[in-house]
């Protein structure tokens, strides 16, 4: 496996762990794989892309999963495939998270990069149409709120009669 690395110490790390999980064959217990690289940024970068696109109770399953946008095969099950195509999130590994290039398009090699929160806020989706209101619509409006504060007023004002006025308690 091929990768990309900025920062020497963590690539070595990163190898280091990759070929001790490769030579006991990577398995764990119970039967499941793992790579130790599950306390890594990239690795909950792709656990929370995941998550966006299958877990129907994310908070934000309505802007992937809902929407169509699915992760392909290649690293549905398989961080190490990720990784690879990926590369480490560059330094500050904080500032950066997993951008798609086309916002409609899935989670896919050709579709991705780490990307900062400035660089993403470019590449969004258009806003809901709202029309601007015309200067006669503007006006009914601002008349419509005068015309409630008057009521509001009104009601007050009649309020604190009702509550000085001791006759009406009986």
């Amino acid at each position: 496996m091929k990768l990309r690395w900025a920062d020497p110490e963590y690539a070595r790390r990163i190898k280091e762990n990759l070929a001790k999980h490769a030579s006991d064959g990577g398995k764990a217990s119970a039967g499941t794989t793992t790579h130790g690289l599950s306390g890594t940024p990239e690795y909950t970068s792709w656990k929370g892309m995941k998550e966006r696109c299958l877990n129907t109770r994310h908070k934000k399953f309505k802007n992937y999963g809902a929407r169509g946008i699915t992760v392909c095969e290649r690293w549905m099950n398989s961080f190490e495939n990720f990784l690879a195509d990926m590369g480490p999130k560059p330094e500050p590994k904080r500032d950066y998270s997993i951008e798609r290039k086309n916002n409609d398009g899935n989670y896919e090699p050709g579709n991705c990069k780490w990307a900062t929160q400035d660089e993403q806020q470019k590449n969004r989706r258009p806003q809901s149409y709202r029309p601007v209101a015309s200067e006669a619509s503007k006006a009914k409006m601002a008349a419509s709120a005068k015309l409630r504060w008057a009521r509001a007023r009104e009601m007050k004002s009649e309020r604190r009669t009702l509550v000085g006025n001791p006759e009406i308690w009986n």
